[in-house]
């Protein structure tokens, strides 16, 4: 085959590729391509330049391995590019309805594909997703065991198959929107110590309105006391205001929780936050257990003492509290 003109592509056609017949080395991809799998990854002498490229680029997208209909041709086989294809297009506009929260055409276009391929392993996941759709409401959930309930189906079997099956970033803004309209259903519900993670306000977090995480947090009282409301504000703080002018606040949560702190910089995920952290640890004598992050605040002091402004003002009557009273003097 030689080079298209240009370096395009042309448009899709009746397009057919003659490879050596596949052997136990080759496996199929989307598209109708076997690509030769070389253990010493060596290109394939038989084949040519441009299709090495095609073969590479294809490869570098599939997803699935799938037969396909072949038709022997002497010592050859004839392997039509678009033969398999039709299970992709229709599972694509599942795809695209889903993304568009097009219930009635998610539907119609799952029957579809149902119809043409039974077999197709994405079926039960995009079942799923369509499922979430059609069980979309504004009403606001009645206790904090409904909340909870919906939060594990959400968090568990939904974000898997909308991962296994949108890919990213689809999956990501799919689920965002899943997040916040839980939050929607959730402000009603007061903070309660006993269901300390069924609250709004960790539900804006995944829904990633930092603002609306802060605003709910500032209606629980004495949130600045409470390790879970205090952890909440801490991440919603750093993602709108940035590290610097939240030590105060770090420095309160690891004295009062130092396993929410340990949470909220894996899900923050500030990058000046995690190098500290990351020399707090190599540097402590310690064990390396969470708790140990209630001494970061005294330790930060030793490395940055033009920390003492900013955190002064934030002493608690704990043990490592009152040795980081001891290095501000």
């Amino acid at each position: 085959m030689g080079q298209y003109e240009n370096g395009a592509c042309p448009a899709p056609a009746r397009l057919a590729v003659i490879l050596p017949k596949p052997d136990k080395n080759q496996r199929l991809v989307p598209g109708g391509w076997w690509i030769e799998i070389c253990e010493d990854n060596h290109r394939n002498p038989s084949l040519e330049p441009d299709h090495h490229a095609a073969a590479q680029a294809i490869a570098g997208i599939a997803t699935t391995v799938t037969p396909t209909m072949a038709k022997e041709t002497g010592t050859n086989m004839q392997l039509d590019f678009f033969n398999d294809s039709q299970s992709v297009v229709l599972r694509n506009d599942v795809i695209v309805a889903i993304e568009q929260c097009d219930l009635p055409g998610a539907r119609l276009a799952l029957q579809t594909l149902g119809q043409h391929d039974p077999q197709d392993q994405h079926q039960n996941a995009l079942g799923l997703l369509i499922e979430t759709l059609a069980a979309r409401t504004a009403t606001e959930f009645r206790d904090h065991a409904a909340l909870h309930l919906a939060c594990q189906a959400l968090r568990h079997d939904i974000t898997a198959a909308a991962q296994g099956s949108l890919g990213e970033p689809g999956a990501s803004i799919w689920l965002r929107l899943r997040w916040q309209e839980l939050a929607g259903r959730a402000a009603p519900l007061a903070y309660r110590g006993d269901h300390s993670d069924d609250h709004a306000a960790p539900l804006w977090l995944c829904a990633g309105d930092w603002q609306a995480a802060l605003d709910a947090v500032a209606r629980i009282a004495s949130w600045r006391r409470i390790p879970a409301p205090l952890s909440w504000m801490l991440h919603a703080r750093l993602k709108l205001q940035g590290l610097q002018a939240n030590w105060g606040l770090l420095a309160e949560l690891a004295w009062l929780s130092p396993g929410r702190l340990d949470q909220v910089m894996a899900q923050a995920a500030d990058p000046i936050l995690q190098q500290w952290v990351s020399q707090f640890e190599q540097k402590f004598d310690g064990t390396g257990e969470s708790s140990e992050l209630a001494w970061l605040p005294a330790w930060l002091l030793t490395e940055r003492p033009g920390l003492a402004p900013h955190l002064a003002w934030t002493l608690n009557k704990v043990i490592p509290s009152n040795c980081f009273q001891l290095a501000i003097g």
